[in-house]
């Protein structure tokens, strides 16, 4: 079969197995075990399927065929397949049951309740069935805590459990704002283990207020409809909503009809996503372009693709076959680092075309990344960086 990149496809383990028999439970599945779309990436799609141990020894050789069912095309319609299968033997478990409870568990407690500016909090973890060397990752939160209010300036961090415990320790910085008492919450990542401790302003620790149980924040950035060209070629994903702070910046997956576009999320200095940057525009996308919606798009920066190699001067840098719009940055290696935009007026109703020629090099690649604007963001943003993203764009 002739499958671009991209493409999503279905499977079905079909035989004598039941959903208890395959780790993660899926017997009929488009996505990995992770919850990722099965997609073909050059050429190839690696699917891996683990039977459970159950440790029945009387169980005796469980044949299956893994069958690829049907693939979504690049109109975004199911197309059904025949006849793509392999058959697969599970072979008889000799491993006796274990009987043991093996689900980790966490737990977390300070020691002792409230605490004033300028102290240090002792944390103490406790966890069950969580191999030695994990680390693990926490944040800490508040209504009105920020980072400024604990010594490190930051409020993430990570831990590493060692035969099923760990301490952590939390300075607290002694400021001269006066401050109601504040909750701070010590939550691990991904486990539901929290814990609440008071601070106290140095000036008023006779009070007593009532703990604050606010719960962390979970809410997932909001992406708008994507900005494209007449091919459906995607020039321009905006961000509706931020959403909450992420300690790594998280996975852009694109869907629906189409194929081939990628993108990578950037976050600012509190790990909130302000930008998706379009890597790969893809095509055949819902067409939503720019003058459907009144919006002008200018190149706001550029993503390196290749640094090339060999410049001893900085190469001029033409854009749709026009030079003196961009300027190329070389290091001492012959590498070019980094691209930036010396004209944010000129509007595109499609990617531009990018070349580097010249500097006595050869190879260099970017890829611009354009923002699209209302008339009145033009007017107020068109003359001055508009990005906020916080990303590195050399080798």
């Amino acid at each position: 079969m002739n499958i671009p990149d991209g493409t999503n496809f279905t499977y079905e383990l079909v035989g004598p197995i039941t959903r208890s028999d395959i780790v993660g439970a899926r017997v009929l599945s488009n996505v990995d075990f992770n919850a990722n779309l099965l997609e073909i990436i050059n050429g190839t799609c690696v699917i891996p399927v683990t039977p459970t141990i159950d440790g029945d020894e009387d169980e005796g050789q469980e044949p299956f065929d893994f069958v690829v069912k049907s693939y979504v095309d690049e109109n975004g319609d199911t197309q059904e397949l025949s006849g793509v299968q392999t058959r697969v033997v599970i072979l008889a478990d000799s491993t006796p049951t274990d009987t043991t409870t093996t689900t980790p568990t966490y737990s977390v407690k300070a020691d002792q309740l409230e605490y004033n500016e300028g102290d240090v909090i002792k944390y103490s973890i406790t966890t069950t069935n969580v191999p030695s060397g994990t680390n693990l990752q926490y944040m800490l939160s508040g209504t009105s805590i920020k980072k400024s209010d604990i010594v490190s300036n930051s409020l993430f961090g990570n831990f590493q459990v060692i035969n099923n415990e760990a301490i952590v320790y939390i300075g607290i910085a002694d400021d001269i704002e006066v401050e109601e008492p504040e909750t701070l919450t010590f939550s691990i990542n991904g486990t539901g283990a929290s814990a609440d401790v008071i601070i106290l302003d140095n000036d008023t620790l006779d009070i007593d207020p009532e703990p604050d149980v606010k719960k962390p924040c979970y809410t997932k950035p909001t992406a708008g409809q994507p900005i494209t060209d007449a091919n459906g070629s995607i020039i321009s994903i905006p961000i509706v909503d931020s959403g909450c702070p992420y300690v790594f910046p998280p996975k852009v997956i694109i869907t629906g009809p189409g194929y081939g576009a990628s993108a990578i999320a950037l976050t600012d200095s509190n790990g909130r996503v302000t930008e998706v940057r379009v890597t790969r525009s893809g095509v055949g996308y819902n067409r939503n372009e720019p003058d459907d919606k009144a919006l002008r798009c200018v190149i706001d920066s550029y993503t390196i693709i290749s640094p090339g190699q060999g410049y001893t001067s900085a190469p001029d840098v033409y854009i749709n076959g026009v030079a003196g719009r961009a300027q190329a940055i070389v290091d001492e290696r012959g590498y070019v680092i980094s691209i930036q935009p010396t004209d944010r007026t000129t509007t595109y109703k499609e990617i531009p075309k990018i070349q580097i020629i010249g500097g006595g090099g050869l190879g260099a690649r970017v890829m611009p990344s354009v923002v699209c604007l209302d008339n009145t963001e033009y007017e107020n943003q068109g003359y001055a960086k508009i990005g906020t993203g916080r990303y590195v764009d050399c080798p």
